[in-house]
C-alpha cells in the first residue's frame, strides 16, 4: 500500500533539491501559485484573459496579482496575445519555459512515487 505522505515528502525534497541545482527555477511562492492556477485553467482548455489571471490569486490584492503576472511575463514564463475580434482583450498563454517547468515538475512527481 502506498504511503502518500511519504510520496509527498519525497516530492517536496526533490523539488527543493531541484531548485538548488538549477534544474527547477527558484520562483517566488506567489509566482508558483499563479503558474499552478494558470496551468489548471489551461489544462481545462480555457483561454485566460489578463483580468481573469489577475483574479486567480484570492490571497493578494488585485494590483499585486497584476504585478506578479507582469513579472512572469518579464521572466519569459507567459506571453500575451490579442483577441482576434476585440484587440482590447489580451490572453495569457504559456511559453516553452513554462511548458518545461511543468514537465520538470511532472518528472519530479513521478520520481517521488518510486519506492526507495
Amino acid at each position: 500500500m502506498q504511503d502518500y505522505k511519504k510520496i509527498y515528502e519525497r516530492f517536496v525534497n526533490l523539488a527543493i533539491e531541484s531548485e538548488a541545482s538549477d534544474l527547477l527555477p527558484a520562483l517566488e511562492l506567489v509566482h508558483r501559485r499563479l503558474l499552478s492556477l494558470l496551468c489548471l485553467e489551461w489544462s481545462n482548455g480555457k483561454r485566460v484573459t489578463v483580468v481573469d489571471a489577475a483574479n486567480l490569486l484570492d490571497e493578494v490584492a488585485i494590483s499585486t496579482s497584476y504585478k506578479k503576472l507582469k513579472n512572469l511575463r518579464q521572466q519569459g514564463y507567459v506571453k500575451l496575445s490579442l483577441d482576434e475580434m476585440d484587440s482590447r482583450i489580451k490572453y495569457v498563454e504559456p511559453t516553452e519555459l513554462t511548458e518545461n517547468y511543468f514537465r520538470t515538475l511532472g518528472k519530479i512527481m513521478l520520481e517521488a512515487t518510486k519506492a526507495d
